[in-house]
């Protein structure tokens, strides 16, 4: 087996035969994992050469099969990412039924492996719907695993499927079949599971014009182009109106201009609008977030120069309320080649206190580049840093007019509403800010400390260990780099998080 390790040219044919099938990519640590699912075929097969093994995958459709489902991982649990459940099944399926009252609302759990995905689903709409609701929602479950399908079927779990589910829930939709073993009741009418490969068209008739498509944590196992062209694949089987959504960590690459990027109660996912639809946002849509620039890149900041914008230089110095503010500036280009130097003067002065020095700095900066974001973010976590807080909220909506996915400006207003007493809206910024940067170790750590607070455990202890997690693998470059918070000490927040974990 070793030998298998170390001779990564020879599974070439291998990765190339694996990518045509389902779209799967194996490079860097994932080449270990396909030879070792390699090699444990091969002793099952009792095929002793790699080009004997190579030869059957060509000739044997379901060896291939059975390799693939070899290689896929399969860790799920009921109610992952709860809010993107309860968003669906409490806010988008009562205004869609409402839409169509005479046709079920139709769900696809795209990628369900063990089917704790697709059976959440229809708890959550039989909650959020009442009973008696059967008639008006149906779930359907596709993987490309006939294994897992078949567990789907079964209907039975073990007790780690429910670690992030409430047993009183748990016990209304399960009857126990064992030591630590239940099994799904009724709610289990309201799911259809097959087999589908996303890749492969034509899609079985039971995934044709969904309501909304759930997609997550799927993508990670293919390529970018290959993301892409199932994404697309399920845009277009999509209904119109309808909505699609991704993991938390995947939202921004399927940013492609196929379907629509929209916020709602802190969350981002698609939607697909009419094509008579208006291209403004409709009441229900908070914020449109559209492509702008290359596939599933933040919009860019530096674009044609607009017309000057008369009291740019009042706008800078003294902070407009949101509702005295002036005309929505535009972005324009840099004048000045040094304006980087400029702004890394500014947040040298900013990390040794020195803020008034940095402020004045950054005044002059942005008065001739009304629009650079570095610069608005910089000078309101100043602001924020010094308590000017009204200050810093109005300098980061003007940065997010400019830039509607501007992390740092999120995460600004985000502790801005907790310092000020509004946790609901806290918590969705930082939601929010969690979804454009995964690896935002404060946005995590605050979200822990909310929930600490309120006595959630579960997901105090998940935001602890991920802040932990990011802030052991940051480096020192990359703290200074940091336009907020302006200077931390990450071994103070290491050891805090440590402490939480064990009172936890």
């Amino acid at each position: 087996m070793d030998a298998l390790s170390q001779a990564s040219s020879s599974f070439a044919p291998f990765k190339e035969i694996l990518l045509q099938a389902c779209g799967f990519h194996f490079e860097s640590e994932r080449e270990r994992s396909l030879s070792t699912r390699i090699g444990q075929r091969m002793v099952e097969r009792e095929i002793g050469s790699l080009e004997a093994y190579l030869s059957l995958l060509q000739n044997d459709r379901q060896e291939l099969q059975q390799l693939v489902e070899a290689l896929t991982v399969n860790e799920t649990y009921f109610f992952r990412e709860p809010e993107q459940l309860h968003l669906m099944a409490g806010t988008l399926a009562p205004e869609i039924l409402r839409r169509r009252p005479q046709e079920p609302l139709r769900v696809v759990s795209a990628g369900c492996s063990t089917g704790e995905e697709p059976y959440s689903m229809a708890m959550i709409l039989r909650e959020h719907l009442g009973a008696g609701s059967e008639k008006l929602f149906s779930v359907v479950g596709v993987d490309i695993d006939s294994e897992v399908i078949a567990t789907a079927r079964t209907g039975i779990y073990e007790r780690n499927s429910f670690r992030a589910m409430d047993s009183t829930l748990r016990d209304r939709y399960f009857y126990p079949c064992g030591p630590n073993r239940y099994q799904i009741g009724e709610i289990k009418q309201q799911v259809t599971l097959a087999v589908a490969n996303l890749l492969a068209e034509p899609y079985p008739p039971v995934l044709h014009q969904p309501d909304i498509i759930f997609y997550r944590n799927v993508s990670i196992y293919f390529p970018r182009r290959i993301q892409e062209a199932i994404f697309r694949q399920l845009a277009a089987l999509l209904r119109e109106d309808g909505y699609l959504f991704v993991g938390a960590a995947e939202t921004m690459h399927h940013n492609l201009g196929v379907l629509k990027l929209i916020e709602r109660n802190g969350l981002f996912f698609y939607h697909k609008p009419p094509p008579a639809r208006s291209s403004a946002c409709c009441p229900r849509e908070r914020r449109s977030l559209t492509r702008q620039g290359p596939a599933g890149s933040i919009p860019a900041l530096f674009r044609k120069p607009p017309p000057a914008v008369k009291g740019a230089e009042r706008l800078c110095r003294t902070i407009p309320t949101e509702a005295s503010r002036g005309p929505t500036l535009r972005v324009r280009p840099l004048q000045k080649i040094d304006v980087q130097d400029l702004i890394a003067q500014a947040h040298s002065l900013a990390q040794n206190s020195s803020f008034d020095a940095a402020l004045q700095l950054l005044d002059q900066i942005v008065i001739d580049h009304p629009a650079l974001i570095e610069a608005l973010v910089l000078k309101s976590s100043i602001l924020m840093s010094t308590a000017r807080l009204e200050e810093a909220r109005a300098l980061c909506r003007m940065a997010l007019e400019l830039q509607p996915l501007c992390g740092e400006a999120i995460l600004i207003l985000g502790l801005i509403a907790l310092q000020d007493g509004e946790e609901e809206e806290a918590r969705q910024r930082l939601r929010q800010t969690i979804y454009l940067q995964q690896a935002c170790w404060l946005a995590h750590f605050s979200l822990a400390e909310m929930n600490f607070r309120q006595a959630d455990q579960h997901r105090a202890r998940h935001g602890y260990e991920t802040a932990l997690r990011i802030l052991q693998q940051e480096t020192a470059a990359e703290r200074d780099r940091a336009l907020f918070p302006l200077a931390y000490n990450a071994g103070e927040f290491m050891a805090i998080c440590r402490h939480k974990l064990s009172l936890l």
